[in-house]
């Protein structure tokens, strides 16, 4: 799914990411995806926070399996509703009309039929907000979440050290995620303006890069566990490939 989204960022720079919207034609895809990318990796680091505590005794409350499993709810319901809702502006044309934000204008119908007249859409911008804050606030928690984790647990310190660096690369995500909310805030687009006046393509340009250094740098902490062991063999092989005790001794010559 990294990949997927990866390959629509490329295709809206070759397409006109970075230029002023009269110049494009505008993709709703990426949007989509990021939304689905994003819920499965914070599902997949609750699940590496689940396996790492599970059949540990003498855990606190908050790494028990019930609270894991009441944020991955949360997360998902969230998830849904963002989906499901998103966000567009209420001044549209027909063909531009996203047929995946179901409930973002009223009547619902508006889905639909594109030739209904629209009571009334959601505020694109406080939208925005309102998801992008939510979403670092999530990240900030999964960052955080481990930490009494790693002090309960029974490890060397090498071991302990190795999980400590894992989860610090969580601070790159969260990085990422504020850096796309400072974007979507600072841009100055007026309420009920259609995405061509708000000319997005051009005022939000790195919002997607924000978005795909998130989900990637997300994907590679939630994966390297997983992938200790090769890993472990790949560095160990690299450091004793040529080590002494490898290495045949020559035949003393003969007196």
């Amino acid at each position: 799914l990294g990949a997927v989204q990866m390959s629509t960022i490329l295709l809206q720079v070759k397409h006109g990411r970075g230029r002023h919207a009269q110049d494009l034609t505008y993709n709703w895809i990426n949007l989509q995806l990021y939304f689905v990318v994003n819920w499965s990796l914070k599902m997949s680091i609750l699940a590496l926070y689940h396996r790492i505590g599970s059949g540990k005794k003498g855990l606190p409350w908050i790494l028990r399996s019930k609270v894991i499993w009441t944020l991955a709810v949360l997360i998902t319901l969230f998830s849904i509703s963002i989906f499901l809702v998103s966000s567009k502006p209420e001044r549209m044309d027909p063909a531009d009309q996203p047929q995946t934000e179901i409930f973002s204008c009223m009547p619902v119908s508006r889905s639909w039929d594109v030739e209904e007249t629209p009571r009334g859409c959601i505020d694109s911008m406080a939208f925005n907000l309102a998801q992008g804050s939510i979403n670092v606030l999530t990240d900030l928690i999964l960052l955080l979440y481990p930490l009494p984790l790693i002090q309960v647990l029974k490890i060397n310190t090498r071991q302990r050290t190795a999980l400590v660096m894992i989860f610090a690369i969580g601070i790159v995500p969260l990085a990422a995620s504020v850096m796309r909310l400072c974007d979507i805030a600072l841009t100055p687009i007026r309420e009920h303006v259609s995405w061509r006046e708000a000319d997005t393509s051009w005022q939000w340009s790195w919002v997607p890069v924000w978005s795909e250094i998130e989900v990637d740098v997300g994907i590679v902490m939630a994966s390297l566990p997983s992938l200790s062991p090769l890993l472990r063999k790949m560095w160990s092989g690299f450091f004793t490939y040529r080590t002494p005790t490898q290495i045949r001794e020559l035949p003393k010559p003969r007196k």
